[in-house]
């Protein structure tokens, strides 16, 4: 799918990596022993420019975009994606390449371990000149939304190799699915009706941590500790299992979103996101309990409610700025 890249585009592009710059929200990586001392800005520019570039294919395709994964901030200087999908709750990464010889997919295996989202999506910025300077950038006039592809299919040990004395997994441009394809399977359209249900059953959501398990108002709090146990033996690296919200049974959702005795936001909106997706597709009710609110940042609370407010299930849930129930 080809996108016109416009200066508006690269202005915004600049904006985004200095605001997240200047507010330490990134960590610095560069991967190329050899690379320049502006690569790492370079590289953090064109990162933006292609998700501009995504977004755009998305919503030019005729499909909204799902909520915005930033407006919680990072956790533990990491973003939790770059996309929500609309329909699916489904997390998206958008990789990026520019170099004329550049076009295929590739992961950093243990960021993709650690941080793990459900498809990539790989885009090819094109210029007419070579990009060695932030400025350069400004050549680029359109791009191309090469395919994309699960995490389950790229993380298959026939992809990894080593690249710079990294592990990484890289996939040929050739065995992307076609991005149209997964747009129409993960977007809504825009203006799309949904349709209303009576619930059968609820779905009810949880918080709790990998270090101490599950908090007192918790139900089932045998088995989440038993699984925040396993979590905390496994020797992974602090972060990995926050990322993923558990569904216990059929009718519980737990979101490790508490790390270091705070509740960080951005794992918690993963967490409803995905309950949202569960209790529409098996029409249940999705209760937020009170205790929730307690834990929730207060300059997050107002956002979140709005979110809670738009879901597109069921949704109960009684906190001091709201009375849905």
């Amino acid at each position: 799918m080809n996108i016109i890249v416009t200066k508006d585009m690269i202005h915004q592009a600049f904006f985004n990596v200095d605001s997240k710059l200047s507010s330490g929200q990134q960590t610095k990586k560069v991967y190329s022993p050899n690379a320049k001392d502006n690569q790492y800005y370079i590289n953090n520019v064109i990162g933006e420019l292609g998700e501009l570039v995504f977004a755009k294919a998305v919503v030019q395709h005729g499909y909204e975009l799902g909520i915005d994964p930033d407006i919680f901030g990072p956790f533990m200087r990491s973003d939790v994606c770059d996309f929500y999908t609309s329909k699916t709750g489904k997390t998206i990464d958008v990789k990026t390449v520019y170099k004329h010889n550049a076009d295929n997919l590739i992961i950093n295996k243990q960021t993709s371990h650690w941080r793990r989202v459900y498809n990539y999506v790989l885009v090819k910025l094109i210029s007419d000149k070579d990009i060695n300077n932030p400025m350069d950038i400004y050549n680029v006039k359109k791009a191309d939304v090469l395919g994309s592809m699960t995490f389950d299919a790229i993380s298959k040990p026939k992809n990894s190799r080593k690249m710079y004395g990294n592990e990484v997994y890289f996939i040929n441009k050739n065995k992307l699915t076609p991005i149209e394809k997964m747009i129409e399977s993960h977007f809504h359209k825009i203006n799309e009706k949904r349709q209303r249900y009576y619930s059968e059953g609820i779905l009810r959501l949880d918080l709790a941590s990998i270090e101490h398990g599950a908090l007192a108002e918790c139900e089932n709090k045998s088995d989440i500790n038993e699984l925040a146990d396993r979590y905390r033996s496994a020797g992974q690296a602090s972060g990995h299992y926050n990322f993923m919200p558990i569904f216990l049974g059929t009718s519980q959702v737990i979101s490790f979103s508490i790390y270091k005795g705070k509740l960080h936001t951005s794992l918690l909106l993963k967490a409803i996101l995905e309950a949202e997706i569960k209790a529409r597709t098996q029409r249940k009710l999705l209760v937020i309990p009170s205790y929730i609110e307690s834990h929730i940042p207060k300059d997050d609370k107002e956002k979140l409610i709005e979110i809670i407010d738009n879901l597109k299930c069921n949704v109960e849930y009684v906190w001091s700025h709201n009375m849905n129930y």
